[in-house]
């Protein structure tokens, strides 16, 4: 039988992660764009990684996935895994990616920022929360075909280009603070009224969170 090179090796290594989906999202790792370089050297196998988003709590499970896949392929004893800081944004991921997010109502923001709906197409997408069901969506509304949408947030200006080769490699940093605050109108329940006065009754959260929802669609 004839000997594979490492690099012929790697090669089937990066053809072996295109299996580890998001555990978030119905996507190849590969096709998020979070695999930046897999090498390969005496059977131990190097995967460079990006996270999509800083406070993912499913990293680990990636991780271990990426390592099941890796040491699965013939000729791979080890694999290491590196997180590298930073440099991920909604450009890195293909088109094959984004059809399959779509096919599940959300979205990825585009080279400027903007968002379309995934079902129809139109640009008026409206924010209505930074929020959405998991810590890497926030929520949005098409106004043209009255859908509820979600958008995958990016923690780097879409369109921005990965980081260099050389950028040292490390664990995610700490996810980006968000102010909460409540405002209580005038009139509310067991509160008297406000010193602002002239405000409806009820209660009003805002919400300050510009890096979880860092896109806007323009007019």
């Amino acid at each position: 039988m004839a000997v594979r090179s490492d690099r012929e090796t790697g090669a089937e290594v990066a053809r072996a992660l295109r299996a580890v989906e998001d555990p978030e999202l119905p996507v190849s790792i590969v096709d998020l764009g979070m695999v930046r370089a897999v090498t390969v050297s005496a059977g131990a196998a190097v995967v460079e990684l990006v996270p999509t988003f800083l406070a993912c709590p499913a990293l680990w499970l990636v991780e271990s996935e990426v390592r099941e896949r890796a040491t699965g392929v013939p000729g791979v004893t080890q694999c290491q895994v590196i997180w590298r800081p930073g440099g991920w944004s909604g450009a890195d991921v293909s088109e094959a990616g984004r059809a399959a997010l779509a096919g599940v109502g959300l979205v990825v923001p585009g080279d400027e920022g903007t968002v379309r709906c995934p079902f129809c197409g139109s640009a008026e997408v409206t924010a209505t929360s930074a929020f959405g069901s998991a810590v890497c969506r926030s929520a949005a509304f098409c106004t043209a075909c009255r859908t509820p949408v979600e958008v995958l947030k990016t923690k780097a200006p879409a369109g921005a280009a990965p980081g260099p080769a050389g950028a040292a490699a490390g664990p995610p940093g700490p996810a980006q603070p968000v102010e909460l605050r409540l405002i209580r109108r005038a009139g509310s329940a067991g509160t008297g009224s406000s010193p602002d006065g002239g405000e409806a009754a009820g209660a009003a959260e805002t919400r300050r969170a510009g890096a979880l929802m860092p896109w806007t669609n323009r007019s």
